[in-house]
């Protein structure tokens, strides 16, 4: 079954009448937005739109894709929770038959509104207040103990499915993946946020005490900003309250654990050592939730901290197993051969949004040990022994494999082949030396499941781009439409229309605040992102026939002339000419600015690329690029390192400063889009081959390749923070994808 989208069921609710088969629902209306659209706030598995009926309101979930045994899961939990007297649950009906989309009925759960605020959002109003603060605390405690006590789990406790009541009370939304004895040991429908779930979570790990590791998460959290309220304006990112997955990944590299163990409040350092301990085990050494309070009362945490570090030494991680670059690069690694990624620290702040659940990848893994197995002192011995020798075998094996195919790159001086004639004009440059890494075909394409897909656009997707505070992605269609999505929610904010001939560009200004979009007839537009109203139209650069492109600060466009051999800076305000750069030899492709607005990168028809000083209009490079075909040209943020794609399916690098070219190559047909990280050592290409891959840039092997499955890939884009990444294709649709693992 092809499941609708969430445009689909935006669409169908429109019409509740006719839509829905409930009587009630019937008669209900949708929250609309300034758009005239329903409301809605869009997550991994579905759609949530707020419709209010003559006596009630009611969270409508409308389900994007299949989850297996779905509907007998929400029969069978529905039954077990009308013998519960929780006040923290909502009611909820699963109707089969709820929503008619496109002909077909499909099911939907009808959940009670609940009036409130998400967690985060309420603790962002409120983190000042120390007494409520450790209000929070207390009953988070008490909310933890009656889930236990009747056997449950909610399985995504995260700041999104916790609302907070007028009354401070708590009350808990999207009963996905919760588990209830019903179920029995089966498999985990989802796996939870990761900014609140361990680390080696996986589907096998499924009972009663799923939910210890983020009520320690959540507690934790609470009391650490009642001691220091400060932490939540250095750590929170719109997404978390103040740990991120990185902080569980590599937790002895955490700044927010490290300085958490330094807390005013001992209890917090405490726990932040125990949580340190726990990420570096298996899930199910987790401390249960209930225990570790006790513990806390009674002043004997450290004999918890005792059984968690002795569970390290007892049981496997349950993780899913490394693909064979990453053996390899470990190996390397421990080898000393190739230095180590470091944890660069975490985001800016930015505005709270509601986000949706976020699903963990999907690859197999081994099946954990039976919970509550307890091995005796010598099978923990035998077993310590068992995984020492595993752990050596692999270091060995990955070494093995490193020196045999690792070390057969070319020669640093191979001889420069024909197809990349020319070099630099700039006096005193060196000369050109070519250097093509070997080894990056061997890099596993995963079928990485996206964190996000944003559909509706109605063509293909041609330009991607951030926000500066990573709150807003904007994604620009050939059917003239700029949709403004949040990228952690994927709702959909604002569309803005009118456009001709497709969107060739989209630029953020004023922090955000506005966004420049250039159309294929090369008019400029000036919208409010806030609003989507459009703020101004100029239509002065008709004779630019490649595009018009914009310095990073908008105060400066680079636009072409009638003879399509030179271009010129304008003033994007009024579009009055500010200087001009001499005529190329031919036709003009595109161009491209430095991150700092110092350089301009222009790329014409005959193969050649031009570099220009924007002041001086002083030409500083002329370097050729036989048979590429650029569609792509980037600068790295610190302007050093310049990066060209197109027809062919390599990557060519150009160190700026000594003139060297290095080849990235592993793509299987043309590459049609670049972007740099924020920190400038990662490079994301995307290909017709429908991969994205992700290149170290000091190893020049691909660190992550990804198998979209979305078409083509046209554009990509990072997000300020690194952590995300944005793609569009000619499949219609933009795709987020979290790459925190090998970015940082």
């Amino acid at each position: 079954m092809n499941w609708p989208t969430h445009t689909d069921y935006q669409d169908a609710i429109q019409n509740p009448q006719s839509c829905f088969s409930e009587p009630d629902l019937k008669a209900g209306e949708p929250k609309f937005d300034m758009l005239g659209l329903p409301r809605v706030m869009s997550g991994n598995f579905a759609s949530v739109y707020e419709l209010k009926t003559a006596d009630s309101r009611w969270a409508i979930r409308c389900f994007v894709r299949q989850v297996p045994g779905q509907q007998g899961r929400y029969a069978r939990l529905s039954q077990y929770l009308a013998s519960v007297k929780m006040d923290y649950l909502v009611n909820f009906d699963f109707i089969l038959k709820g929503i008619l989309v496109k002909g077909d009925w499909y099911p939907i759960v009808k959940m009670q509104w609940v009036e409130g605020l998400p967690m985060n959002q309420f603790v962002e109003e409120i983190y000042n207040d120390r007494e409520t603060m450790l209000k929070l605390a207390g009953d988070w405690r008490t909310l933890v103990d009656t889930l236990r006590k009747y056997k449950l789990a909610h399985g995504d406790l995260q700041h999104g499915n916790v609302m907070i009541t007028p009354d401070k009370q708590f009350r808990l939304v999207d009963y996905d993946g919760m588990y209830a004895p019903v179920f029995g040991r089966g498999k985990a429908p989802e796996l939870g946020h990761i900014n609140f779930q361990h680390p080696r979570r996986t589907g096998d790990f499924y009972d009663e005490t799923l939910d210890n590791f983020s009520a320690m998460i959540v507690f934790t959290s609470f009391r650490a900003l009642a001691a220091e309220p400060d932490l939540f304006q250095k750590f929170y990112t719109g997404d978390n309250l103040i740990f991120l997955s990185a902080d569980f990944k590599a937790p002895m590299q955490s700044p927010l654990l490290g300085r958490l163990k330094k807390s005013p409040d001992p209890l917090v350092a405490q726990l932040a050592e125990l949580i340190e301990k726990s990420c570096i085990g298996p899930v199910e050494a987790v401390p249960d939730f209930g225990e570790l309070m006790t513990a806390a009362d009674g002043g004997s945490l450290s004999d918890v901290k005792s059984k968690v570090s002795s569970a390290q030494t007892s049981a496997p991680a349950t993780g899913a197993p490394l693909a064979i670059n990453e053996l390899l690069a470990k190996a390397a690694q421990q080898s000393g051969t190739r230095p180590a990624p470091q944890y660069t620290g975490r985001p800016g702040t930015q505005t709270p949004s509601r986000p949706a659940p976020v699903q963990s990848g999907t690859r197999p893994v081994p099946q954990p040990a039976a919970p509550g197995s307890v091995p005796s002192e010598g099978d923990q011995g035998a077993n310590l022994w068992k995984w020492v020798a595993i752990g050596l075998g692999v270091v060995v094996l990955g070494i093995v494999l490193y020196l045999a195919f690792g070390k057969k790159s070319a020669p640093a001086t191979a001889p420069k082949p024909a197809a990349d004639a020319g070099a630099p004009t700039t006096p005193g440059m060196k000369p050109v030396v070519v250097i093509s890494p070997t080894g990056a075909k061997s890099v596993v394409i995963q079928a990485l499941p996206p964190l996000r897909v944003l559909a509706g656009h109605a063509g293909p997707v041609e330009r991607v781009s951030f926000s500066p505070d990573g709150r807003l992605l904007a994604t620009a269609s050939r059917d003239n439409t700029v949709r403004l999505w949040d990228p952690q929610s994927g709702s959909l904010k604002q569309t803005m229309a009118g456009h001709n001939d497709g969107v060739k560009g989209i630029s953020f200004l004023d922090d955000g605040r506005t966004i420049l979009t250039v159309d294929g007839a090369n008019t400029l537009r000036s919208w409010e992102s806030s609003t989507g109203k459009l703020k101004r139209t100029i239509e002065d650069f008709q004779e630019s026939l490649w595009g018009v492109q914009l310095t990073s600060d908008g105060k400066a466009l680079a636009t072409g002339t009638s003879n399509r051999k030179a271009l010129r800076l304008a003033d994007p305000a009024s579009g009055a000419s500010i200087r001009s750069f001499p005529e190329h030899p031919t036709w003009i492709r595109g161009a491209s600015f430095s991150p700092d607005g110092r350089f301009l990168a222009v790329a014409c028809w005959d193969e050649s690329v031009s570099v220009w000083e924007v002041k001086s209009t002083v030409l500083r490079q002329k370097l050729n690029v036989a048979t590429n075909g650029m569609d792509s040209i980037v600068f790295s943020p610190d302007n050093g390192t310049m990066a060209s794609a197109g027809e062919r399916s390599s990557v060519k690098l150009w160190n700026l400063q000594t003139g060297e070219i290095r080849l990235l190559e592993g793509h299987e047909a043309s590459v049609r889009c670049l972007a740099f990280a924020a920190n400038g050592r990662f490079l994301a290409s995307g290909s017709s081959d429908k991969t994205v891959r992700i290149w170290d840039l000091v190893s020049g092997k691909a660190r992550l390749a990804i198998d979209s499955r979305q078409g083509q890939i046209l554009t990509v884009a990072f997000s300020p923070n690194g952590q995300l990444l944005a793609t569009g294709s000619d499949a219609k649709m933009a795709a987020i994808w979290d790459v925190s693992r090998v970015s940082l």
